[in-house]
This record gives structure tokens, C-alpha cells and sequence, in this order.
């Protein structure tokens, strides 16, 4: 509760990553998209645990205060915008460094944006393999 008595909105804890291991899952097996403010990297995970964001802010991006900024607008865009993305996918978000500062309304249509180009991006490259794989079959060699 702020001290005027409303409720404070936050990011449950339960909608972050918080270990390394969960991070670097993403990394390695998630897909990017690159939009003027940030990357998302996005991936769909094994068992739904609804949708869960992390913050990789680099030090490329300033101090420790403005560092920090980044994270806690990252986060509200996020927030404000976790309902319209799909309940079963972790998301890593990545600002570039830039000295001009993004608006909140700027990065909640930037996460959006990014996280379905990444989610598509996914859903074509997995489609292409299965056609490859089809061809190869019906060529009667193996899939590759």
C-alpha cells in the first residue's frame, strides 16, 4: 500500500526469473526479436507457469541509478501489458543502450510487438522444419 491508502501494483514475484539457469534456458533456446528500444528473447515453456519476464540491463546503459530506472520501467511496461500475451511463455528483456529515454507508452507497444514477432518467428522456423522433414521423407532419404 502507497501511503494514500490505494494498492501498489506490482510484478508478482512469481511472474519473474530469478535464477541464472532460467536465463540462460532462454538464451539458448528462446527466440529474438529486435525492435529501436530492446530485444526480447521469448520462449515457450515445457509446463505453463504463466508468463514470466526477466531484466538483463548492462552496464553499456549507465549508471547503477538510470541502470535501475531502465529495469522498473521494463517491468511496468511489462506488466501492463502480460494479459495480452500468451499465459505459457518466459520473456527476457534486453534495452540497448541509448541516451534518449523511452516512455513507458513507447516500451509497452515495443514488449507487445516483440514478444509476438519472436513468438511467430518461432512458429515459422518450426513449420519450415517440418515441411523439410516431409520432403526428405517422401524423397525417401532422412530428415535432417
Amino acid at each position: 500500500m502507497t501511503q494514500g491508502g490505494t494498492p501498489r501494483a506490482r510484478l508478482p514475484s512469481q511472474a519473474r526469473l530469478h535464477q541464472s539457469r532460467e536465463f540462460q534456458r532462454v538464451y539458448k533456446h528462446g527466440m529474438r526479436a529486435t525492435g529501436a528500444w530492446l530485444t526480447a528473447v521469448v520462449l515457450r515453456q515445457n509446463v505453463p507457469k504463466g508468463v514470466r519476464l526477466g531484466v538483463s540491463v548492462s552496464k553499456d546503459n549507465g549508471s547503477a541509478v538510470r541502470r535501475n530506472k531502465i529495469k522498473r520501467l521494463l517491468r511496468e511496461a511489462f506488466r501492463l501489458e502480460r494479459h495480452a500475451l500468451p499465459p505459457d511463455i518466459d520473456v527476457v528483456l534486453i534495452p540497448r543502450p541509448n541516451d534518449a529515454h523511452a516512455t513507458l507508452p513507447e516500451l509497452r507497444a515495443e514488449v507487445a510487438r516483440l514478444c509476438q514477432q519472436a513468438l511467430e518467428k518461432r512458429q515459422r522456423n518450426s513449420q519450415r522444419r517440418r515441411s523439410r522433414e516431409g520432403d526428405a521423407k517422401r524423397e525417401g532419404g532422412e530428415a535432417r
